[in-house]
């Protein structure tokens, strides 16, 4: 899990021990322009922000990031005052979902449980739900390997991958998908990055170009072909599909049956 953060030092030494448990890593921003610039350029899990980061509580500045950057979870963690309640009851209507008050709600194990849910994409988790199934019938190293790849697709470049990742020799690996109902190493290293692709590219502030470089992608052009190969549809035809459930639908049946050859949309539509 990657978090960039905004906060000020005593926030990020109680965030830091949660991360830690979490073997995630943490990247600062020194202000909003360069937090801009991380979700930008990096892949990031979560974005943890004290809307009181500099004097005042910039209740404008966590609008942006949410007007920008739907695909990236977004966490106020601020202190409790009269200031900042009326300003997160407006980010609340606007988009903001996870809110964490310093010193009152923010105790490790809690803190721990609100990252993790917040990291996991409403995309990719639905995808992800969907695999399930065919991930508990995998040796656990392969297992382990797939739910990585779901959650991290710009670590791996190509199927054997998978097969260096998990340790398994890659006829037993061919093996094993197939007896679990899964596709090819290929088709899930590509399934796990056109998954990913559709999230990002429902940002506003992502250009195709970004998102490539985030799925670690040398050229554009290799990521139109491959959302083109999966879902026979162009990058420019995911953006903004988040506003409309039954495309939403279609994405996800489609996926699926990309990763699951044996799962046709029309089982997946009963």
């Amino acid at each position: 899990m990657q978090i960039a953060t905004l906060l000020n030092s005593s926030h990020m030494v109680r965030l830091a021990a949660a991360a830690d448990d979490l073997t995630a890593a943490i990247t600062p921003a020194h202000n909003w322009k360069h937090l801009h610039e991380l979700l930008r350029n990096r892949t990031v899990s979560v974005a943890v922000v004290d809307p009181q980061f500099a004097k005042g509580v910039a209740a404008t500045e966590v609008l942006r990031l949410l007007t920008w950057w739907p695909s990236t979870p977004i966490i106020a963690y601020t202190g409790l005052n009269t200031a900042t309640a009326r300003a997160l009851t407006m980010l609340g209507r606007r988009g903001l979902r996870e809110v964490v008050f310093f010193q009152v709600d923010d105790a490790r194990i809690r803190f721990c449980r609100i990252l993790q849910r917040a990291a996991a994409s409403r995309f990719v988790a639905r995808l992800r739900g969907e695999v399930h199934p065919q991930l508990t019938s995998l040796p656990a190293h392969i297992a382990s390997t797939i739910d990585d790849l779901l959650e991290r697709p710009h670590a791996y470049q190509a199927g054997q991958d998978i097969a260096i990742s998990s340790g398994a020799a890659p006829r037993s690996l061919q093996r094993a998908l197939h007896s679990a109902g899964l596709a090819s190493p290929r088709h899930l290293v590509l399934g796990a990055r056109v998954a990913h692709a559709i999230a990002y590219l429902r940002d506003p502030g992502l250009r195709v170009q970004d998102v490539a470089i985030k799925l670690g992608y040398t050229r554009p052009d290799i990521l139109g072909r491959h959302t083109f190969e999966v879902l026979q549809l162009r990058p420019s035809a995911l953006r903004g599909t988040d506003q409309d459930p039954a495309m939403d639908d279609m994405l996800i049946d489609r996926l699926v049956a990309w990763l699951i050859p044996g799962r046709h949309v029309s089982e997946l539509s009963s």
